[in-house]
């Protein structure tokens, strides 16, 4: 039980990031928006969850976990490279096509690593509302204490998450 407490917790190291790229732009994200993104990034955890006793045996562990880090890889380049071409809002808001996407974006990991965890316990509902407070917690926390320290500086440094992608990606192909 503790090594999937961890395991959430580190699952939940993308959705840090995300609080903290915007934290480092001076953007506020919501509570509501926060709220947002953590229902639809539970929703892509616990579908694969729940599917991961039944699915995991008919796929290589290794060939996931590759998959996941190309993935991660990916991700990471997309916000080291993310040009910032419109006027940024001090209090950010989603629609519902954007909300899903950044959540997709965070949530990348956390689907992977359910996906082949073979899950089978007793404590589903437990592990999807704790994934759910984990996840929004990073990023209000992550957001806020950023902001709180209110970096003031000229160039995008949003490249910091790009890189915790790229790092997530690597720890992963290794198996981490």
């Amino acid at each position: 039980m503790a090594t999937f407490i961890l395991l959430l917790f580190t699952i939940n190291l993308d959705a840090l990031s995300f609080g903290i790229a915007y934290g480092i732009n001076n953007q506020k994200l919501k509570p509501t928006t926060i709220l947002y993104i953590c229902l639809f990034s539970t929703l892509l955890f616990s579908v694969p969850l729940a599917l991961s006793k039944y699915i995991s045996q008919f796929f290589n562990e290794i060939v996931l976990r590759i998959i996941n880090s190309i993935v991660l890889f990916l991700l990471g380049l997309f916000y080291i490279f993310k040009k910032e071409t419109q006027k940024k809002d001090p209090v950010v808001k989603f629609g519902f096509k954007q909300g899903f996407f950044e959540s997709i974006a965070i949530s990348v990991d956390a689907m992977f690593t359910s996906l082949l965890s073979g899950f089978n316990s007793n404590y589903f509902i437990f592990a999807v509302f704790l994934y759910a407070f984990i996840n929004y917690f990073a990023i209000f926390f992550g957001n806020y204490f950023l902001l709180k320290f209110k970096f003031s500086s000229k160039i995008n440094l949003q490249f910091i998450s790009g890189f915790i992608f790229i790092f997530l990606g690597f720890f992963k192909l290794i198996g981490f």
